[in-house]
């Protein structure tokens, strides 16, 4: 029997300038180093925690599929579950 598949995880930390927990993407310095920027603002982050795309609803992002596309039409770029439409929030796509 194969072992089940792993669950994608998502890097997420807290973003003191949005003042929310945010999806993070890393940016290279060029040295080696890599630094976890927050993905709505580019703020640089701490404390990373990686969650599954089921507990990214509790941190105000919903999972959809990539075949489905993001509701507002910014190409995957802006849906939320916290009411912040195209601005405030952002897909995680699975």
């Amino acid at each position: 029997m194969l072992a089940p598949e792993p669950q994608p995880r998502f890097p997420v930390a807290w973003c003191h300038v949005c003042s929310r927990i945010a999806l993070v993407h890393r940016c290279g310095l060029g040295n080696g180093w890599e630094v976890p920027r927050c993905l709505h603002c580019d703020a640089p982050l701490e404390d990373v925690l990686h969650v599954t795309a089921a507990e990214l609803d509790s941190v105000g992002y919903i999972e959809h599929k990539a075949e489905e596309g993001c509701g507002c039409g910014s190409g995957g770029s802006g849906c939320s579950t916290d009411g912040g439409g195209c601005e405030g929030g952002g897909c995680a796509t699975v």
